[in-house]
């Protein structure tokens, strides 16, 4: 999943679960929680729309928390509501994350140019160049792609 500003959703999880006394200003908490939502969407999509027989507890459980919290936001308005709030969203984004990385269908595969859901069987494999097989190959969407914009400059 990629944000606005060309971060993914990995970077967004780990910035909104920091330790507390590295909060960043209130405006980057606010955009946080933008681009927390909107990947938190499109993770949301492709692990709604897994097949059943795929789902576990995790899955059923964090559609239903993103539906929710997502559509509620921040329950009161004190210094800490929206940082809580993005927090709350991460955790759901990570268990979202964890659950399509543990799924073996390929629609449930994440680009890793551009880290939105690749939800066709037009991708491309990309080998992992590990000697131990510690690095697992990756997918991205087909060249073809004109919604595959990479995250990064030197992709593709």
């Amino acid at each position: 999943m990629t944000t606005q500003a060309g971060g993914n959703i990995q970077d967004l999880i780990t910035e909104a679960l920091g330790p507390y006394p590295h909060r960043p200003s209130a405006e980057r908490v606010e955009r946080l929680i933008d681009d927390l939502i909107t990947c938190g969407h499109q993770l949301h999509h492709a692990v709604k729309y897994l097949p059943r027989n795929r789902w576990d507890p995790r899955a059923s459980n964090a559609v239903a928390e993103w539906e929710y919290t997502s559509a509620v936001g921040p329950r009161t308005s004190e210094p800490n509501s929206n940082w809580n709030h993005a927090r709350g969203l991460a955790r759901i984004a990570r268990i979202l994350t964890a659950v399509l990385g543990d799924s073996e269908h390929p629609s449930t595969r994440l680009c890793c140019l551009c880290d939105r859901p690749i939800l066709s069987e037009d991708y491309e494999t990309i080998p992992g160049h590990s000697m131990s097989g510690a690095r697992p190959d990756q997918h991205a969407h087909d060249r073809a792609d004109p919604e595959c914009r990479p995250t990064r400059a030197h992709d593709r």
